[in-house]
């Protein structure tokens, strides 16, 4: 697998009939995961479509999921239990726009890889009202383009302490752009 990208090789035949011609993301076992960095597996989804299919790039945003306490329950995590949330501190997800419909690419989620956007909200998000007010989520969308263009992370937000991982980083370089608005660290 190429590190910095999903690999393309004829991938759009093997998505599901209706979104194959123009699924601008190729199946999830041949995209770039790395668990508990969901900012940088997203990033490298919108450069897989910046290389391989950039006229869907503008149809494309990234989702951030957050909220004041750092506490955001999503439900269908491959990390934790089917009929349980899992408990981020923020997560964030790919959304495509195709003539009327949104579908959702999340790597961590076992629902399906891409999901329409009404299942994933009733499915994984849920609503606020079966929640606590803590665990209320906000919603920052992003414009793929801008994302790709500004994001970078020096990973330090995931270091304990003491210096040590708290997870595992990704294979590859900490992304760096020529231009970072926003920076997690």
């Amino acid at each position: 697998m190429s590190e910095s990208k999903c690999e393309s090789s004829s991938w759009s035949q093997k998505l599901p009939i209706d979104i194959a011609r123009r699924g601008p993301v190729p199946p999830a076992k041949q995209c770039m995961h790395v668990k508990y960095y969901c900012e940088e597996n997203v990033w490298k989804l919108c450069e897989a479509v910046n290389i391989d299919r950039p006229e869907e790039l503008e149809f494309c945003s990234v989702v951030f999921i957050s909220n004041e306490d750092r506490a955001v329950p999503i439900w269908h995590q491959k990390i934790g239990k089917p009929d349980e949330p899992v408990v981020w501190d923020y997560h964030v997800i790919f959304l495509w726009r195709l003539e009327g419909e949104s579908y959702v690419y999340d790597l961590d989620s076992s629902l399906p890889f891409p999901c329409k956007l009404e299942m994933y909200i009733n499915e994984a998000i849920k609503t606020d009202d079966i929640l606590q007010p803590q665990y209320h989520r906000f919603f920052r969308v992003i414009d793929a383009k801008i994302y790709l263009r500004h994001f970078a992370s020096n990973r330090k937000h995931m270091l304990d302490s003491t210096g040590a991982w708290r997870q595992e980083p990704p294979p590859y370089p900490c992304i760096r752009t020529e231009h970072p608005l926003w920076s997690l660290s």
